[in-house]
């Protein structure tokens, strides 16, 4: 009898759990970033670029974070049916970078800035991680390079994202009014 040893993954180490982690983090963004906006309006004026763009409307900054998870899914499913730990830890690492962006705004803002307490909770879940599929990096150069590839895609990707949120809340608002 021939006998197949399984390869046991936790949760925590499957492919799935990027897209729940940024779901996670994207609730607190979605529900906070137009009460924080709301509230410290004037403070926010100061900056010459606004965090999280001109919207504040909540319902469509949803749509933004949709695409970007329906992305996220589409890599995890590649990942899944490919095994290719390499493309899932280069988006990890890219999502573990944008963490970075917001410990930078609540430096520059002085203060609670949406999306920084769901990274805080969510670093040592992502730690694990990086050193699980990091095992799989032959060649740190390629990894950079693909790394760099992935951060530029993504930052462009929500740039894209915050200019047409801002377009459809103008069309939204002035149906409404």
């Amino acid at each position: 009898m021939i006998q197949v040893k399984e390869k046991k993954m936790s949760l925590i180490m499957t492919y799935w759990f990027l897209p729940i982690l940024f779901i996670i983090h994207d609730f607190e963004e979605i529900i906070m970033v137009p009460l924080w906006k709301q509230r410290h309006g004037q403070k926010l004026r100061k900056f010459k670029r606004p965090f999280f763009g001109a919207v504040t409307d909540g319902s469509i900054f949803a749509i933004g974070v949709l695409e970007e998870f329906i992305f996220l899914v589409v890599i995890a499913t590649f990942c899944q049916i490919t095994h290719s730990d390499l493309l899932y830890l280069v988006f990890l690492g890219a999502y573990s970078a944008h963490f970075l962006a917001h410990y930078l705004m609540c430096f520059r803002f002085k203060g609670y800035v949406p999306g920084v307490i769901t990274a805080t909770l969510e670093l040592p879940l992502v730690i694990p991680m990086l050193l699980h599929y990091g095992r799989v990096v032959t060649s740190p150069g390629l990894f950079s390079l693909y790394l760099v590839l992935a951060v530029i895609f993504v930052f462009l990707n929500v740039i894209w994202l915050h200019g047409l949120m801002a377009k459809i809340q103008r069309v939204v608002e002035s149906k409404i009014h």
